[in-house]
This record gives C-alpha cells, structure tokens and sequence, in this order.
C-alpha cells in the first residue's frame, strides 16, 4: 500500500472509530484530522468534504465485511447451509467489535441516493451468496431478519439485549439452520 493509501485509510479508521465514541452531529473534519495527528490540509487532500469521508468510510465497511464474509465461508467445511452460518459468524465478529455495520449505517443517513444504492448492492450481493446454500428459503430469511434486528436494536439502542442474550440469539440461530439437515 502507498503512503497515500495508508494515510487514507488511517483517517478513515479515524473517522470510524469518533464514530463509534460518539455521534455523527460531533464527527468534525476538525477533530478527524487532530485525531489522525494530520493537518487539517492534509485532511482537505483526500477527503475534500466530510460527505466525502462518510462516503469513502462507508464502502471500506461494507468492501470489508464483503471481505471477512468470503474468508469466513472458505473457512467453512462444504454444507447445506454454509453461507447463512458464514453471514451469522460475520455478523457475531462485528458485534463484538462495535458494530462497524451500525457505523456505515449511521454514516449512510448523510450519502447521496446513488451511494446508497451502490450499498445495497452491495449488501444484496452478500446476501446472494445464501442462494447457493440448499436449506429452506424461510430458515434463511428468519436468521437475515434476525440479525438485521441485532444491528437496529443496537444502532438505535431501544432495548438493548444484554451481551448474553446477544450470545444465545446467535447460538440458537446456528443451531436453528443445522437442525434437520
């Protein structure tokens, strides 16, 4: 990777990480730049605009978690339900580490409509890879929708399950798909 490249990515990890301290109104490229130890001109260099940084830091999530999804599932032995059970494994991992997904979210509030739509491409593209798993379509949906609340009630915070309950609601989704295979 270039300087270039590794001083980007170093201020979109910045970004990522006020993000994940605190709210999307205080991420200022002010405070982006001082946390990154850079000159704010140094900032204006790569991301002209904070539209820019939230663009460029919500598909280095999303590239990302397409990333870990991939080596995930090649971790996997060969199964019927291979894809669902990398998709609960990828999603397990990120909650853990603070949700980025919920970051890139938090961020997509502010993207213009054809960022958007390149996201939920995206997503619908890793989601695509459940196709090739052989379990029933409504064992698929429950655990996507099932994780999908995870993420919400996480990012909006309405009745935050305990880390425990976190922990079964995964467990119990995985042994969910393999029951009856």
């Amino acid at each position: 990777m270039t300087k270039r490249a590794n001083k980007k990515v170093l201020l979109i990890e910045t970004a990522k990480q006020l993000l994940m301290d605190d709210k999307l109104e205080t991420l200022t490229l002010d405070a982006v730049a001082k946390a990154a130890n850079m000159s704010k001109g140094g900032l204006l260099y790569h991301f002209p605009t904070k539209e820019a940084l939230l663009n460029s830091l919500t598909t280095y999530i999303f590239e990302k978690m397409q990333q870990r999804f991939l080596e995930i599932a090649a971790e996997l032995p060969e199964s019927s339900y291979r894809y669902t059970l990398a998709l609960i494994q990828l999603t397990e991992e990120d909650l853990i580490a603070n949700a980025e997904v919920n970051v890139a979210l938090l961020a997509q509030t502010t993207l213009p409509d054809e960022l958007k739509q390149q996201l939920s491409q995206m997503y619908q593209q890793l989601l695509s890879y459940q196709d090739h798993d052989t379990i029933d379509q409504q064992k698929q949906l429950f655990v996507r929708f099932a994780l999908d609340g995870l993420y919400y009630n996480q990012l909006f915070k309405l009745a935050a399950p305990t880390q425990s309950e976190v922990d079964q609601t995964l467990n119990y989704l995985k042994s969910f798909i393999v029951e009856q295979q």
